[in-house]
């Protein structure tokens, strides 16, 4: 089958395995299985996506994982950017499984370049639902508390407002933890594990690492050395 992908002088056309992005995606599931035009024509248009996030999209299809090294703060942010849009991706074809892989990449991306959580980006790129959203502000409120300030971050109301009330939510759980202001303020991991930024289908369903899917990467991370400064973000296209 065909899958276009983005329009105009950018369209690029991509022969792929139908049963393979069926497997995946509710989004191609539901168009090549129906009576929609799609279905009978076996093509299916993407005009609004990039045909370099899709390639990604189909290299992690194919097991492939990236490897790549860190470098300057402007190509971290680059990296960051298209990370960013590999999850709006995944939102949008409905491939659970590939946000929450995203996810996971992002978090280490950020532990590894050192470079803060970009909540307009997030904002923008995701839903409401998103579980990065939720990660986007416990790191926030984990490292700044209620003092985080950032001027582009006012356009993004509901960033605001999911900061005061995780804030408030935080605080409750943590004075009925250990009911003492001395101890140290806990990460919301170490209560809830990794699953609590993960999308699991349904009541107790399961997400990536509960299927035995935790090998299944990316991208893999190694820190910039002064030999190795500039390969960064080359493996990665927007």
């Amino acid at each position: 089958m065909v899958v276009r992908v983005g329009s105009g002088f950018n369209r690029q056309d991509f022969h792929v395995d139908k049963a393979l992005l069926c497997a995946r995606s509710d989004f191609f599931r539901a168009a090549l299985n129906g009576y929609w035009r799609e279905s009978w024509e076996n093509q299916v248009e993407l005009p609004e996506q990039s045909a370099g996030v899709f390639q990604h999209y189909l290299q992690w299809l194919s097991g492939i994982t990236l490897s790549m090294q860190l470098g300057s703060r402007i190509d971290n942010m680059a990296i960051s950017s298209t990370l960013y849009r590999l999850v709006s991706f995944g939102d949008a074809i409905q491939d659970l499984d590939f946000v929450d892989v995203m996810g996971d990449t992002i978090k280490d991306f950020h532990a590894l370049s050192k470079i803060e959580w970009n909540p307009v980006s997030i904002y923008q790129n995701t839903s409401k639902s998103s579980p990065l959203r939720t990660h986007c502000v416990d790191e926030i409120v984990r490292v700044h508390g209620m003092d985080y300030s950032d001027h582009e971050a006012y356009v993004e109301r509901d960033f605001y407002k999911d900061v005061v009330n995780r804030y408030c939510e935080i605080n409750n759980q943590f004075h009925l933890l250990h009911r003492s202001r001395s101890e140290p303020f806990y990460y919301p991991e170490d209560l809830y594990g990794k699953c609590r930024y993960h999308r699991h289908k349904g009541a107790g369903g399961d997400c990536y690492l509960r299927k035995g899917l935790g090998g299944f990467k990316f991208l893999t991370l190694n820190a910039a050395t002064p030999q190795n400064s500039l390969m960064t973000s080359s493996a990665l296209q927007p």
